[in-house]
């Protein structure tokens, strides 16, 4: 199994984190989260969370970005 390190996207705007992890072979998925208190200080179009965190995880893994 090829493991690849996943890097932390938090607070990148989602257009350049979806790339940047395209690019390391993983598949990228964008979900829209409600509104929170805890994103008040969050830009428009930034990622405020992702699942799987940063870790090793499979080429070709499904991300999801917040």
């Amino acid at each position: 199994m090829n493991l690849v390190k996943l890097d932390d996207v938090v607070n990148l705007p989602v257009d350049e984190a979806k790339a940047h992890l395209e690019t390391l072979g993983f598949v990228v998925s964008r979900i829209l989260v409600k509104p929170e208190a805890k994103y008040h200080n969050a830009q428009l179009n930034e990622v405020v969370r992702m699942s799987p965190t940063s870790s090793k995880e499979p080429k070709g893994s499904l991300v999801k970005l917040y």
